[in-house]
């Protein structure tokens, strides 16, 4: 059990630090390995997304839903 505690820890990666840490060619290496289609700059969201925003277009609706008031509580009529 500890020499495989062990490994998982040696295995372990910090992409924050990772970022923060690298070089120009680490961070591009990271980038690819994280989104292989890769990232693009949104000028809405002033955010880098990846380019297929389909899961970001899902969680963006989603939490429109959630705020929107007319949905939450029980419906009428009951």
């Amino acid at each position: 059990m500890e020499q495989l505690l062990e490994e998982t820890q040696r295995n372990i990666v910090d992409l924050a630090r990772s970022w923060r840490e690298g070089n120009t060619q680490h961070r591009q290496e990271l980038c690819f390995s994280l989104f292989p289609a890769g990232i693009r700059y949104s000028r809405e969201t002033k955010f880098f997304e990846p380019h297929n925003t389909w899961l970001m277009n899902s969680m963006q609706e989603m939490i429109d839903r959630m705020q929107d008031e007319s949905l939450v509580g029980v419906p009428d009529g009951i």
